[in-house]
């Protein structure tokens, strides 16, 4: 009689452990087998019924070209402004800029401007 009881606990044990995680691994494998039929779209029929139904082609994008200062003449307002080697707050400085000095701008991109020797914040100069 014990022995029965100690098998069915047991067996109970066995329930209330493994089939959870054995229900998770499943819903996990069927989603990751969905997930990745969607993504690569290997089905072996055609997507479309009729080229009829086919999206027109997208145009090709182009890249818009930077802003072309109109003055390239700008004046330094920050006590000191970092040169930097790219365009990015953490690239290397490459030279400092102090107050009041005039710069000559190339090209502006994303809020920087490209001076002969770097890289500088736009918001530190102001248009002569």
């Amino acid at each position: 009689m014990s022995q029965t009881i100690a098998l069915y606990s047991v067996l109970r044990w066995i329930k209330l452990l493994f089939l959870p995680s054995v229900i998770v691994y499943l819903g996990l494998a069927l989603y990751g087998v969905v997930y990745m039929k969607l993504r690569t779209n290997t089905c072996p029929v055609s997507r479309y019924a009729s080229e009829a139904q086919k999206p027109a082609a997208m145009p090709s994008q182009t890249i818009p070209k930077p802003i072309a200062p109109k003055t390239t003449s700008y004046l330094v307002e920050a006590s000191l402004l970092n040169v930097r080697k790219t365009p990015n707050a953490y690239a290397q400085i490459v030279k400092r800029l102090p107050h009041a000095s005039q710069v000559q701008v190339l090209e502006i991109q994303d809020g920087w401007a490209r001076l002969e020797s770097g890289w500088v914040m736009l918001d530190f100069l102001r248009r002569l």
